[in-house]
């Protein structure tokens, strides 16, 4: 009964984007695109993602009345509907560039999130069956179409500081290795686990939580009000910080301990079934 009223209350939902709202092909299904629009209609959705802001409204999600975008793991807020940014939060580009510059090896595959209008993936690569063998499959696009550079000697030459930076790995013995590394060496950042063995990395105020905090502080919407959706480790202090918390089955363990509330996987539309059912 508690929770009923919990959900009563609600005025915005945090919907996080791969893993929840789409299923394992990078999907939205037209059930759960239905779905988000009607609940866009009634309340405030905010989706917040470790995408990128350029046409994600238009192109992915194609739901009219949402207004604002959480981004690059909490790297950016934005107005869509004033087309501006409300906070932003960039990792240094000299950190970044030391960043790229050590976890580029033979084992790994980096990528950054450049600080433009489209948010553009640019990536460092020294080993292509990696890629080809581990990454493709994630990234739909072959080898030789990527642009790969040398992100650290291209970073320092843009000097532009950057929204996110992201580091796929072989095995979780080098990520969980890397993580504590990055950790300790890189203060100015936070680190987060992501799916198929990787970490993502933002500025330090930047997370999912605390720009979902700043949002609804802008916005006047009380912490208790809010119900965040999602799947992975950088949704969980989101999940924690809202009223209400709700993990996909498909969840990673950390998601599925703090929520109140598990539902079924992305690849059933359950972030739609269960918003449906107790929202709508």
């Amino acid at each position: 009964m508690k929770m009923m009223n919990k959900l009563k209350n609600i005025q915005l939902i945090a919907l996080d984007i791969d893993g929840t709202s789409m299923n394992s092909n990078s999907e939205i299904t037209d059930y759960t695109r239905n779905i988000i629009q009607l609940l866009a209609n009634k309340y405030v959705v905010v989706p917040t993602t470790g995408r990128g802001f350029y046409k994600l409204r238009e192109n992915i999600l194609k739901v009219k009345n949402i207004r604002y975008v959480i981004s690059a793991n909490g790297a950016v807020v934005t107005d869509g509907l004033k087309n501006k940014r409300l906070f932003e939060f960039l990792i240094p580009y000299k950190v970044a560039a030391k960043i790229a510059d050590k976890y580029t090896r033979e084992d790994t595959f980096v990528y950054i999130h450049r600080n433009d209008e489209c948010s553009t993936h640019v990536f460092g690569c020294l080993n292509k069956e990696f890629y080809e063998n581990n990454l493709k499959r994630d990234f739909k696009t072959d080898y030789k179409d990527l642009d790969i550079v040398d992100l650290y000697d291209y970073i320092l030459k843009d000097q532009r500081n950057v929204l996110k930076i992201g580091i796929r790995f072989k095995s979780q013995c080098d990520l969980d290795i890397a993580k504590q590394d990055i950790e300790r060496s890189f203060p100015e950042v936070n680190v987060f686990e992501v799916g198929n063995i990787g970490l993502e990395i933002t500025e330090k105020l930047a997370s999912k939580k605390d720009s979902l905090e700043k949002l609804c502080t802008y916005l006047n919407v009380d912490s208790l009000n809010v119900l965040a959706i999602g799947d992975n480790g950088n949704d969980v202090e989101m999940l924690k910080w809202a009223g209400v918390g709700v993990a996909m089955k498909n969840a990673v363990v950390q998601a599925k301990e703090v929520a109140n509330i598990i539902c079924e996987d992305n690849d059933h539309d359950g972030a739609a079934h269960f918003l449906e059912e107790y929202l709508l």
